[in-house]
């Protein structure tokens, strides 16, 4: 059975993305930067299933994600300038000390995501039911701590 380019690219997405296929984007992705972000190259993971992948510690500015299944990747010390999440799952999902400068997160899923940003994250674009949520979890991550504190006098 053959199938077409737009058969193979549906499979994909609904198979998943493999961690090495996201190692090959991101190397491709880097030199995409290197070169002033120009030709190609940009990491475009839209519509595609990456859940459970490691993001830790690599430059993703103006990466495009819009509608994947991200949940549970890891996204420490990432820096995600202009990077967009919109409409994302991003259930489960670690955000800690992640550069988040003009990420867009409108309508993405992100319970039980992990969000310790970086000073330097500014002007993050997210909805009003996000922003109750990212209330929430800040809120339990200080009491978190609290209790933690108070165990340990």
């Amino acid at each position: 059975m053959i199938l077409t380019m737009a058969e193979r690219e549906q499979t994909k997405a609904l198979c998943g993305t493999t961690q090495e296929e996201i190692n090959d984007a991101l190397k491709k992705h880097q030199e995409w930067i290197n070169n002033g972000k120009t030709g190609n190259g940009r990491m475009d993971l839209s519509r595609r299933v990456a859940t459970h992948t490691n993001f830790r510690g690599r430059d993703l500015s103006n990466a495009k994600f819009t509608d994947a299944n991200l949940s549970y990747s890891d996204f420490t010390l990432a820096k995600l300038y202009n990077t967009d999440f919109t409409n994302c799952d991003l259930t489960g999902c670690i955000f800690a000390k992640a550069e988040l400068r003009y990420a867009d997160f409108t309508g993405a899923k992100i319970n039980d995501a992990l969000f310790s940003i970086s000073p330097s994250s500014t002007d993050m674009f997210i909805d009003d039911k996000q922003a109750k949520t990212l209330l929430f979890l800040v809120f339990k991550s200080i009491l978190c701590n609290h209790s933690r504190v108070e165990e340990k006098i």
